[in-house]
């Protein structure tokens, strides 16, 4: 808040425009968690900031110059890294059921790939210069297209339907999926120096939007206060056969989970895993263990995932 106001102020005196624009990168989110840990109004500042509503900061009053700081229509960028064991160890649900992380978009990144040549390949960036040129020059209204706006509309039915079937936990990160993802095609088609939003912008953005949701519902898989959860034995070879729906020898399937002969009997008999003895020449047979296609357990809970929704919102998501 302070920074932003005092660029305004600055930009105002010097060039007479007021920018309000701010780019915020944290390398390492833990330590502004951990301090606003103290700070109440932390989460606050972060949602009336994504709603582009007045910023104050009625605390300085060291001395008569000290006025009340206030910003109107910041337009504030916030871009951090944060490993996911501290994500969930700092990242209130509290905060969460209020909406303050429902509006950042969640990005699980894989390993940073070796450069052969330890240079990073040339990209051309004249048309993206272009574009903020023409966004520079006056205002636009970013509209959708026929077919953007019917994928808009879709978005909007598989938010309810998404949220309908998550956890309360979950759900609070997940609300603005819809508005998320029209934001996004909104920006694609900015970068193309357009006005209308294209139905390859708002499948782009879903694309985008959709792999945030499945990040995000992996970090908060096991829920608030759940993470120390023990499994049982039966849990565990669910867990695995479901992992390994092709089969896994009993051996191996022993030796993974910490079963027995005995539990893999006993789990056979209540028809929650099938075995297959294969014959195949000389020597003994393989006992080849796996989850039977109408298992009660895949049907409806055991903490295992049922099978993949057929409804086509959920489909466009991917997280189904």
């Amino acid at each position: 808040m302070d920074h932003i106001y005092r660029q305004m102020v600055k930009t105002n005196e010097a060039y007479g425009i007021e920018d309000k624009r701010v780019l915020v990168v944290e390398e390492e989110w833990r330590e502004i968690l951990e301090r606003a840990s103290r700070d109440p109004s932390f989460t606050s500042k972060i949602r009336n900031a994504w709603d582009c509503r007045v910023l104050r900061n009625t605390t300085k009053k060291k001395s008569e110059s000290d006025a009340p700081q206030e910003v109107r229509g910041g337009r504030i960028v916030f871009h951090t890294h944060i490993t996911p064991s501290d994500w969930r160890k700092f990242i209130s649900y509290d905060d969460a059921a209020g909406g303050s992380y429902n509006r950042m978009l969640p990005i699980q990144l894989d390993r940073v790939p070796l450069l052969r040549h330890r240079q990073l390949p040339d990209v051309d960036t004249r048309d993206l210069v272009s574009a903020f040129a023409w966004l520079s020059n006056e205002p636009h209204v970013m509209e959708p297209n026929r077919k953007a706006d019917y994928l808009n509309w879709i978005m909007r039915r598989a938010e309810s339907i998404l949220l309908a079937s998550l956890p309360e936990h979950q759900g609070a990160f997940v609300a603005r999926t819809a508005e998320s993802t029209y934001r996004v095609a909104a920006l694609l088609a900015a970068s193309d120096g357009t006005s209308r939003i294209a139905e390859k912008h708002m499948r782009a953005a879903i694309s985008f939007v959709g792999y945030s949701v499945r990040t995000v519902l992996d970090l908060t898989k096991d829920g608030p206060g759940k993470s120390n959860k023990k499994i049982s034995p039966e849990e565990r070879i669910l867990k695995h056969l479901s992992d390994h729906p092709g089969g896994v020898r009993s051996a191996v399937l022993q030796r993974a989970t910490g079963a027995n002969a005995a539990d893999l009997e006993v789990m056979k008999g209540r028809g929650l895993i099938a075995l297959e003895v294969i014959k195949d020449g000389p020597g003994r047979p393989v006992m080849l263990y796996r989850i039977p296609r109408q298992s009660p357990r895949l049907r409806g809970g055991g903490g295992l995932p049922a099978p993949a929704n057929p409804n086509p919102f959920l489909a466009l998501l991917n997280v189904a």
